[in-house]
């Protein structure tokens, strides 16, 4: 995955040449990831379904969101990363390599390859989560509160009307509100989490002791809580159904298990470099 660090000869690269293809693999990355957000977010319109005004899955109050769009992504996002820098840190001080030079670079082409794997995978997640809610367009469970539709209370009952009805003058609520399968939170909490399962139980094995075991069981457990809570707030602030939830944990999970379960993936690599 990493493109420049692979053409490298850890051996004979200096530490700076090394340094200096492990950033550009990661920005390079990181653009790729900003301009397919840009360019899928938006691409396809938004399927138009009709719905009724006295519709009760559609008629929750607006909340705000318990864990906001920001706050996942620093988890999702910063802490497995930060936790392969320190994993990978560990495994080649404590290994015997570590007496023969360039185990530092040894460290910095683990962290890129796993980063880069990582990033790419949160990337198709996204994209997958992205076309999936404009081709299915079901209305979140607010969407009424949102859409206010210009209809009398009296005039309600069975009536079908269409998003031309709304008088929600803001373009990105209403289509927001039109977005809600499948959940990202979801999808993106339990890749995040998979993709920790497999490393974490790979490092776990990998090292033979029980303190790491207990460590790497101890992470799995926390981390598990967190997602099992981004998913049941999901629900719970009336921003999806139960089944928008399951849908994005389906995809998360699929996404990582292709990605991380297959034989040349980074973090099989990586166990090869301590």
């Amino acid at each position: 995955m990493a493109i420049l660090f692979r053409r490298l000869h850890l051996e004979s690269a200096s530490m700076l040449v090394c340094l200096l293809c492990a950033c550009l693999d990661i920005v390079c990355v990181l653009l790729a990831g900003y301009f397919c957000f840009v360019f899928f977010n938006g691409l396809f319109p938004t399927r138009d379904r009709p719905f009724r005004c006295d519709d009760p899955a559609i008629m929750k109050p607006f909340k705000t969101n318990t864990i906001s769009v920001r706050f996942l992504l620093s988890v999702c996002l910063g802490f497995p990363l930060l936790l392969s820098v320190a994993m990978e840190s560990l495994a080649q001080l404590s290994s015997k390599t570590r007496r023969y030079s360039g185990w530092l670079k040894r460290i910095l082409a683990s962290v890129t390859y796993i980063s880069v794997e990582y990033l790419i995978g949160f990337l198709a997640d996204v994209i997958v989560m992205l076309i999936g809610k404009s081709y299915f367009g079901v209305l979140r469970p607010h969407f009424l509160a949102v859409c206010q539709p210009d209809v009398d209370e009296d005039e309600c009952s069975g009536k079908v009307l269409t998003v031309k009805s709304c008088t929600q003058k803001s373009h990105r609520l209403l289509e927001s509100a039109r977005h809600s399968f499948p959940s990202g939170h979801s999808s993106a909490a339990v890749y995040s989490f998979m993709f920790l399962v497999f490393y974490l139980n790979k490092r776990k094995r990998q090292a033979r002791s029980r303190f790491v075991a207990r460590l790497c069981d101890f992470i799995l457990a926390v981390y598990f809580v967190w997602a099992a809570v981004c998913c049941v707030s999901r629900v719970t602030d009336n921003w999806h159904h139960w089944t928008d939830v399951l849908g994005g944990c389906v995809e998360g999970l699929v996404i990582s298990c292709l990605l991380f379960a297959r034989e040349g993936s980074a973090i099989r690599t990586t166990m090869m470099l301590s």
